[in-house]
């Protein structure tokens, strides 16, 4: 009797994640199927890619993140109004200069 209420669990759980892996599978699959014509996403995977190769592999961690944040749904913007993964070349970056500058030039350089 023991062995069949073990078998039937095993049964039970097996079933509980192989349908959990069907499902989790699909949510992949249809969320980061957006990315697949992204080149934004493609050519930050190269760079990460390329800096693990050199042994970069903090400045890799770096790149790694920002497509993550950028895949959900943050990062920065292009200057067309386009999200993009990096801040160089950004509103945000060009926004923190024109503050800068500004502080600087009531400030003055000492």
């Amino acid at each position: 009797m023991q062995k069949i209420l073990l078998s039937a669990s095993v049964a039970i759980l097996c079933c509980i994640s192989f349908n959990s892996c069907i499902s989790c599978d699909s949510n992949y699959s249809s969320s980061s199927s957006r990315y697949v014509e992204d080149e934004n996403y493609w050519e930050s995977i190269d760079r990460e890619q390329n800096l693990r190769d050199a042994g970069m592999d903090g400045a890799a961690d770096i790149e790694r993140n920002a497509r993550r944040e950028y895949m959900q749904g943050g990062g920065y913007t292009s200057p067309e109004g386009d999200k993009q993964i990096h801040y160089q070349g950004s509103q945000e970056q060009k926004r923190d200069l024109d503050m800068i500058d500004e502080y600087f030039n009531e400030n003055g350089w000492d």
